[in-house]
């Protein structure tokens, strides 16, 4: 059986990680590996920013004592700046990949992103898939 769990961001990243403890109207979250389940399957990152921040990479940390390995960094979306003529856009993606990723059931864990430029204002979403 799949468990999903999803964190939100809403607001400047930087090349230092943020650690995701949102989910939409929730806040000050922790995260828990849930029961039942032995790693990580799969997972998506969406962002979406404003054109003004320009181009950009995002990354994703997952670290602590719920997974069996240490930490785990992969690679985000790329964004990069969509301008319309009248010189408004936005630039939005959406990354998803397979992982297999040990975990220790009822651990403690994070998700942080980053990008690859100081001050990125963002709105980004990360989902995990537990099995």
């Amino acid at each position: 059986m799949a468990i999903y769990l999803t964190r939100t961001n809403s607001g400047t990243l930087s090349t230092s990680y943020t650690t995701m403890t949102s989910n939409f109207g929730d806040s000050n979250l922790s995260l828990n590996v849930p029961q039942g389940v032995s790693s990580i399957k799969s997972i998506s990152m969406g962002v979406t920013c404003p054109n003004a921040t320009g181009d950009f990479c995002t990354g994703i940390r997952l670290e602590g004592l719920g997974l069996t390995q240490g930490t785990a960094d992969l690679n985000g979306p790329a964004l990069m700046n969509q301008v319309t003529t009248s010189g408004a856009g936005v630039a939005e993606v959406s990354i998803s990949k397979d992982v297999d990723i040990p975990v220790q059931a009822g651990q403690t864990m994070s998700i942080k992103i980053a990008s690859t430029v100081s001050s990125a204002n963002t709105d980004s979403i990360v989902e995990l898939c537990f099995a």
